[in-house]
């Protein structure tokens, strides 16, 4: 969770003015912001996920967005691709000794890996 004032999201965004309303616009289909709309005192703005993640600091685009009495709160659930793969837990498989087609194995139990020519 992060949270930030009015102000400090307006230095962050520039160009809308004070921010009134920050809305996810577009969602993967697992949840993950595509795009956002920032609506200003000055303009509207629509800004990538990937690009706000960046700008805030954020760990994912996994997050849900809210107004609060002083600025906006970023409430993320995840840190990562959303792929399926646990980068800490690939990790931690290797060091109990399983190689990459285990680990692969693990994670993606219905995928062949196949040489492309």
């Amino acid at each position: 969770t992060k949270s930030f004032s009015a102000s400090q999201l307006s230095q962050k965004i520039p160009g809308v003015g004070n921010i009134i309303a920050m809305t996810p616009v577009e969602r993967t289909p697992r949840g993950r912001v595509i795009t956002l709309k920032v609506e200003g005192s000055r303009s509207t703005k629509t800004i990538k996920g990937k690009e706000l993640r960046k700008i805030l600091g954020l760990k994912s685009r996994l997050f849900t967005v809210s107004k609060t009495e002083n600025g906006f709160q970023f409430n993320g659930r995840g840190y990562g691709h959303g792929l399926g793969l646990s980068q800490w837990g690939a990790y931690n498989l290797s060091r109990r000794g399983l190689n990459y087609l285990q680990i692969l194995s693990h994670y993606y139990s219905s995928a062949k890996l196949s040489q492309i020519d």
